[in-house]
């Protein structure tokens, strides 16, 4: 998709902005981190790469628009990105980026270790192996 200003951005920080409604099916069979593992324990869902990317503008060759096509990493700007991941209550969301609502998708316990991990130098496992596996583990809802 292209863009097409209306004018200019402005030389040295000039800014604009604009929204995507996206959605993604995530493929059963993918390519490298995105697909669908058929596991002993249930399915493992693998989404990478999901979003829309803003491409690279350089001084070099202008505008990158070449395709991610899978076997390499993108050549882009990482940007602000503010995401909404609706999953049943009995998956685990894993993800980089700052959680915004611990409290809702920890239970009372691992929300106390998160906070604790929040101020220690140390590793603290905020959901262990053992509770992955235990459907006590997850918040007691339907999402």
């Amino acid at each position: 998709m292209q863009i097409r200003l209306t004018q200019a951005l402005a030389a040295k920080g000039g800014k604009t902005g604009f929204k995507i409604q996206y959605s993604y099916t995530i493929p059963e069979y993918g390519a490298d981190r995105t697909g669908i593992l058929k596991a002993a324990k249930g399915n493992v869902f693998a989404i990478a790469q999901w979003f829309p990317r803003v491409c690279v503008y350089d001084n070099i060759r202008g505008w990158n628009t070449i395709p991610y096509t899978g076997p390499g990493e993108f050549y882009r700007e990482f940007g602000n990105y503010q995401v909404q991941i609706t999953a049943p209550a009995n998956h685990i969301v894993v993800l980089g980026g700052e959680l915004q609502n611990p409290q809702e998708v920890f239970t009372a316990e691992q929300f106390k270790r998160y906070e604790n991990a929040k101020n220690s130098d140390q590793t603290v496992i905020i959901r262990s192996a053992q509770e992955v596996a235990q459907a006590n583990s997850r918040p007691n809802k339907k999402t």
